[in-house]
């Protein structure tokens, strides 16, 4: 009997030593599965971070390409306003030659007219003195005093 007792108390010693290790093991596989939980949680956060880190670097990409292609447009602005004012002196350079070129063919026409009258007069003269004609004038620096003579060719017949 005392035996039957000895075991039963080994019995229970056994069966309180094996409830408390359970709960203890219970315990231990409750903290492990939050922590495993934590780890989770924290993998994911980093995750996201990295994300979001990610997100972040091609944002900065893009505007960085978007700061160089303004600073690129405010180059090519400046380029043409530069190209515009030397357009516009170039513009302004050719209305005046345009204006000394008008002025000159004016003057051009003036003497020409000028030069078909005095020929139509002098035509005239030479008709009207049956081949001769004096000439007062200057020319070439030099004033001179003398006798033309003409022969007279018809048109129509291109006889003299």
């Amino acid at each position: 009997m005392v035996h039957k007792r000895s075991q039963n108390k080994l019995k229970e010693r056994k069966d309180k030593s094996f409830s408390k290790n359970k709960r203890k093991r219970e315990e231990v596989n409750k903290t492990i599965e939050n922590k495993d939980k934590e780890l989770q949680q924290q993998q994911q956060l980093i995750n996201n971070l990295e994300r979001v880190e990610v997100s972040q670097n091609k944002r900065i990409q893009y505007l960085e390409r978007q700061n160089s292609r303004i600073n690129n447009l405010e180059r090519v602005e400046v380029s043409q306003d530069k190209r515009m004012q030397d357009l516009e002196r170039l513009n302004l350079r050719i209305k005046a030659r345009e204006s000394e070129i008008s002025q000159e063919n004016t003057r051009n026409l003036k003497r020409a007219l000028g030069a078909e009258g005095r020929i139509k007069e002098l035509n005239f003269q030479i008709l009207n003195s049956g081949g001769g004609l004096y000439i007062t004038g200057n020319i070439k620096g030099t004033r001179t005093l003398g006798v033309v003579y003409f022969r007279y060719i018809d048109r129509e017949t291109s006889l003299c």
